[in-house]
């Protein structure tokens, strides 16, 4: 019995009334109830949980291939990530980001701090010469600078493309060219494995030529303050030679927010682009259902801010949650394999979103280290990024005394849209669950009807919805072919699976490797 038909035959299991969540079953409900008439009914239900500066006009316009969601609605998203929150007293002075670096140091940032810092980087990049619409690459590591690069880009309409801070100034180039980027933004170094990665020499070598390339904005990570070249700025200095008040610009609903290049193998880098309202929106429902923000939370997305991954579950999702989210610097084993536990004892970690390969390496470490480095306050490990096996998903549950959510998404999903609901939903280890709301599939054959249950087929989404990319930046031709070509009416994620009635899932590529969840 191959992993699909073992995992679709494996019975589901009832989630224990002490990790049941009452307040999130109720929203689920309610959510649910939005959906009734279509998936188009819970994205309008979800879009009234942010502040518009216009409400939109039309909820949707076209189909699968070509469609806007809140046409005319005007937002920004650092108002919604940023603003509102440092503008409400009771949430103002809460930690949105608590920081870690390898080397052990530790910092902090309230709401109405990361407020201050995104006004002065939005007003220096202004004076930058950036302007809407402009690319913003962000080559950083997990830094708080990255937090307010980021929406210093989307509070002036700015389009920003995160670069993985282990590219190599040759990826780094394909990418700045690609993308045009105007400025780059970057750290003279970053710690990984107790080493330096000499990020401002990778962005030096790869500016060499770039015509559209006109600045480079360096964070001093090291302490070392690396002499600067022409076309070089210091991040501090830029910062502090500006004002704390920089206005959010209306930005309509379907404006391009951010590209991200896919992690494949052309030699033409693919940028997928994603929309200002509808990824954010969306984002916001993947931390609600996938993680169940609470009050007291300490969210640590263990994922790298090069990785879709992170903005949807930090970055974006969590900021637009209000949550107070962990960010680590470096490698989760080093210099020992429970780092990445003491760590989130250290810091009161309480829901820890973490690749399956790092649930893996702490099982290698013995049930007894791990128990023992177990945060006291942790109510949830989620995973994504990769196959879980059903026998590592038992593992985390039994040794951690806690659920386990394994979602499942793409970075041109831009968002995981199927998992259990945490809090609320029965589990399958190994598997990735139900659709959330808003989402709706089908598994077909290669004629493209749908297979009994039990048996392989292409798995494919059958509606719109906010999050999924709107096109490739330049590229129009090949978005269309490559999504949407095979299964006309549908996107086809290239993954496959077994179909069962209760649309329970194990997603894999049709030679059977697992494909990665959304951003990694």
């Amino acid at each position: 019995m191959d992993a699909v038909t073992a995992l679709i035959n494996a019975g589901l299991r009832p989630l224990p009334q002490r990790w049941q969540v009452a307040a999130q079953a109720a929203l689920l409900a309610e959510a649910r109830t939005a959906e009734a008439s279509g998936p188009d009914g819970y994205w309008a239900w979800a879009a009234a949980k942010m502040r518009w500066m216009r409400p939109y006009d039309t909820l949707r316009e076209g189909e699968l291939g070509e469609f806007r969601y809140y046409v005319g609605g005007l937002l920004n998203v650092a108002d919604n990530c940023v603003d509102r929150h440092a503008e409400n007293p009771a949430i103002a002075d809460r930690d949105a980001v608590v920081w870690e670096g390898e080397p052990g140091e530790v910092r902090r940032l309230s709401y109405r701090a990361l407020r201050d810092q995104v006004a002065r980087c939005a007003n220096g990049l202004l004076a930058l010469g950036v302007d809407r619409g402009d690319v913003v690459a962000i080559y950083l590591p997990n830094l708080p600078e990255a937090f307010v690069a980021i929406h210093a880009c989307n509070r002036i309409g700015a389009i920003y493309t995160v670069l993985f801070s282990g590219f190599a100034a040759d990826a780094v180039r394909l990418r700045l060219e690609a993308s045009r980027a105007k400025v780059v933004v970057t750290a003279d170094a970053s710690f990984r494995r107790g080493r330096k990665v000499p990020l401002l020499a990778n962005v030096r070598a790869a500016r060499t030529g770039l015509d559209s390339l006109r600045h480079t904005v360096v964070v001093n990570r090291t302490g070392a303050a690396p002499a600067l070249v022409p076309g070089e700025t210091a991040w501090d200095a830029m910062l502090s030679a500006q004002q704390a008040d920089c206005p959010c610009v209306p930005l309509e609903a379907n404006d391009p927010a951010f590209l991200i290049f896919t992690s494949g193998t052309e030699s033409k880098p693919k940028g997928v682009v994603h929309s200002t309202a509808g990824f954010m929106i969306g984002a916001w429902a993947n931390v609600q259902w996938q993680v169940g923000p609470q009050p007291d939370d300490v969210y640590w997305c263990a994922a790298d801010v090069g990785w879709l991954t992170f903005p949807i579950q930090a970055v974006i999702g969590g900021l637009a949650q209000g949550m107070t989210l962990f960010c680590y610097e470096g490698a989760l084993d080093y210099p020992q394999p429970m780092r990445v536990l003491e760590t989130a004892r250290r810091h009161g970690v309480t829901k820890l979103l973490i690749a399956p390969t790092g649930l893996r390496m702490l099982r290698t470490a013995g049930d007894a280290a791990v128990r023992a480095q177990r945060p006291p306050g942790l109510r949830l490990i989620t995973a994504q990024g990769e196959p879980l096996d059903p026998e590592t998903a038992e593992w985390t549950e039994r040794t951690l005394d806690v659920p386990v959510i394994n979602a499942y998404g793409q970075t041109e999903t831009g968002s995981t849209w199927t998992y259990p609901v945490y809090g609320v939903d029965a589990t399958k280890p190994g598997s990735s669950s139900t659709p959330v709301p808003g989402h709706a599939y089908a598994v077909l054959d290669d004629a493209g009807q749908a297979v009994p249950r039990g048996v392989r087929g292409n798995l494919v989404l059958t509606a719109p919805f906010p999050t999924l990319a709107r096109t490739i930046w330049d590229d129009p031709a090949r978005y269309l072919a490559t999504y949407f070509s095979r299964f006309p009416g549908a996107y086809a994620t290239s993954d496959v699976t077994g179909a069962d009635p209760r649309a329970i899932r194990l997603a894999l590529r049709p030679d059977g490797r697992g494909r990665g969840a959304t951003g990694c």
